[in-house]
């Protein structure tokens, strides 16, 4: 399945979770590589209109509740990814279950600094390619 979406400005915490070790260590699984400490984030412009939506057509990874020392880590939704254009980067797509983003705001973790590497600003559109779960 393929997405067209805008990128967009986060609430600069996405570097924060992606360091914390339960997370850090499934990026790691996942990718094959150490993830960019951060997310990009992304509005989906052309596609499922919410998460929700994106989860019934595409079955994503479920990543249940962690537990972090004393804390409990919310759930996400993860999909294997590959963004296409204007660059090509593997990925991972994320939706956090207890973001404060609207539903069509996905977060790429990959292991490149995208905005620095590839000089995507906010406002240009990325197109991904997902690989959707059976």
């Amino acid at each position: 399945m393929r997405l067209r979406a805008r990128v967009i400005s986060g609430f600069g915490v996405g570097a924060k979770f992606v360091k914390i070790p339960v997370y850090y260590d499934i990026f790691l699984f996942y990718l094959g590589k150490e993830p960019y400490p951060g997310t990009l984030n992304v509005e989906v412009v052309e596609g499922p209109k919410s998460y929700v939506e994106l989860a019934e057509l595409c079955r994503p990874i479920e990543v249940p509740e962690q537990r972090w020392g004393d804390r409990v880590l919310g759930a996400l939704y993860m999909w294997f990814a590959m963004v296409e254009h204007p660059f090509k980067c593997k990925a991972v797509i994320i939706r956090p279950m207890r973001s404060r983003h609207p539903p069509n705001v996905l977060e790429i973790v990959a292991p490149r600094y995208i905005r620095g590497e590839f000089g995507v600003r906010d406002g240009d559109e990325v197109v991904i390619r997902l690989f959707c779960g059976k």
